[in-house]
């Protein structure tokens, strides 16, 4: 109710981009944690992980850079990346399996990728990357863990 009250004294007083500008950042607390991001299922060690830690659809879609980013050489069928120092909030994670080290998640010429890739949740799409809410998760401190399945389109191996 506070909160609310807040909320309505600054819509009042404070210019609309102001206000829309902090309501973007209200899932956010100052409590600050460890996101522990565990891949599984590469087959090929080699090449290195990329990782997009994303807080916003803008940020999923591209609109906007993502929060946070990581690239992590795959030497294991399992790789794990530690992000510190995080806020408590909403976040999505996409990753790749960049084997060539062009730093793009490549594709054939149907535009299907033919480098493994995953998303938090384990969320999938049909034809493109699932949405923002699907792979969207809460992240409590002080510390979560969060597990990405690396999967190839044409198959689940």
């Amino acid at each position: 109710m506070r909160t609310l009250l807040l909320c309505l004294v600054v819509g009042i007083v404070f210019p609309y981009r102001v206000l829309a500008d902090a309501s973007q950042n209200k899932n956010y607390s100052h409590a600050h944690g460890m996101l522990v991001v565990r891949t599984t299922g590469f087959k090929e060690r080699k090449g290195t992980l990329a990782l997009a830690l994303c807080r916003s659809s803008e940020e999923w879609n591209g609109q906007k850079d993502c929060f946070k980013t990581a690239r992590i050489g795959v030497t294991a069928s399992t790789v794990e990346y530690v992000f510190n120092d995080l806020p408590e909030g909403e976040y999505a994670i996409k990753a790749f399996q960049d084997e060539n080290g062009n730093r793009t998640l490549d594709k054939d010429l149907m535009g299907v990728p033919v480098e493994r890739y995953g998303f938090s949740n384990n969320a999938r799409g049909l034809f493109d990357p699932p949405s923002y809410k699907k792979a969207a998760f809460i992240f409590t401190c002080p510390s979560m863990a969060v597990e990405i399945r690396m999967n190839n389109f044409y198959s689940d191996d």
